[in-house]
């Protein structure tokens, strides 16, 4: 079963967003979104652009127990639902919100 995975940044304290990953499970989402960024950052760098975001699988986590308080990297598993209609995994949503 596919499912949603919901990650939102954990001891921030001065941005917000979503990170939304439709994957078969909470390691494989992980790695997925890790990749992504680091193909993002590698075209970035040669069209001239400064990447802004570094994700790597250490600033992910499915519980709070793992981070240190108020690193502003981590992202915090807070939901998960099951998406029967999906079939690969892919980034569903990545919204920085910088308040």
């Amino acid at each position: 079963m596919v499912k949603l995975f919901i990650f939102e940044p954990y001891e921030w304290s001065y941005c917000g967003g979503v990170i939304g990953i439709i994957s078969d499970t909470f390691e494989n989402a992980v790695n997925f979104i890790v990749e992504k960024d680091r193909k993002r950052a590698i075209e970035d760098k040669t069209t001239g652009k400064v990447a802004y975001r570094e994700y790597r699988k250490k600033y992910f986590a499915a519980s709070s127990n793992k981070f240190k308080k108020d690193n502003w990297d981590q992202w915090l598993l807070t939901h998960t639902f099951e998406v029967p209609e999906e079939t690969e995994t892919r980034i569903a949503f990545d919204n920085w919100n910088y308040g």
